[in-house]
């Protein structure tokens, strides 16, 4: 039998195949849901809109600066993220986000923006306030908890 690892110290390690996702899977998942939250606002019950999106487990705000440009598919006024990780919350997109922005071109209605630090469990619904649709776009492997087999 053939031993595919070299046997010289001096060999360079083997490389391995990976996957490469482009656009990344990120993006990929922030796309679904946009998608996702505009067909489900054309619906019948949210004659409305969705208006006030709530995204927990938010990280850097990533989906929600997504979400900033108008659509009128998608007519947000408030978008609310929760995210436990004190990197997330110290980071320089949190920042950006509490200050005022906003391209006239981009926003022809007024977007409220609240980035709240903490366990979404340990919240009150009085600090949260009242959503349209609740969404956790940026799980990751370490976000959720391992099953009792040690899989996620």
């Amino acid at each position: 039998m053939d031993n595919p690892l070299p046997q010289s110290e001096d060999s360079p390690p083997p490389e391995f195949p990976y996957l490469h996702f482009e656009p990344s899977l990120q993006v990929q998942r922030q796309r679904a849901v946009h998608d996702l939250l505009r067909s489900i606002a054309s619906t019948p019950r949210y004659a409305g809109g969705i208006t006030r999106l709530l995204d927990v487990g938010c990280g850097e705000a990533s989906f929600i600066r997504r979400l900033i440009p108008c659509d009128d598919r998608l007519p947000l006024e408030q978008m609310t993220g929760v995210d436990i990780d004190d990197e997330s919350a110290k980071s320089r997109s949190w920042e950006l986000l509490k200050q005022p922005f906003g391209d006239a071109e981009e926003r022809w209605y007024g977007l409220d923006i609240r980035l709240l630090h903490g366990s979404f469990e340990a919240l009150c619904i009085e600090s949260v306030g009242y959503h349209d649709a609740i969404v956790s776009v940026e799980g990751g492997p370490t976000q959720f908890p391992r099953n009792r087999k040690g899989r996620n």
